[in-house]
């Protein structure tokens, strides 16, 4: 999905993405510890079904720690457990 992609584009260094929030807006929202909150939503509609998320974070620049004692599976599997 589109945490590989936009993933690959994240610079940890600089905490900032090679390109403009389209390009990792989705990976730093859903990344950054200081997303206090999250609110998803699902919509059917004559031209496809959609899954969207409203994130609460006090900051326009979130920082994205590298990820450490996990694979991306393992990461994935935690982020998904109970659905």
């Amino acid at each position: 999905m589109w945490y590989d992609q936009e993933e690959t584009k994240w610079n940890y260094d600089s905490n900032q993405c090679n390109g403009g929030w389209a390009t990792c807006g989705h990976f730093s929202n859903m990344m950054s510890p200081s997303v206090t909150s999250i609110a998803c939503g699902w919509s059917e509609c004559a031209n496809g079904n959609y899954v969207w998320c409203n994130y609460n974070t006090p900051t326009q620049t979130p920082k994205v720690p590298r990820i450490s004692g996990m694979s991306k599976a393992e990461l994935k599997t935690s982020l998904t457990a109970g659905y």
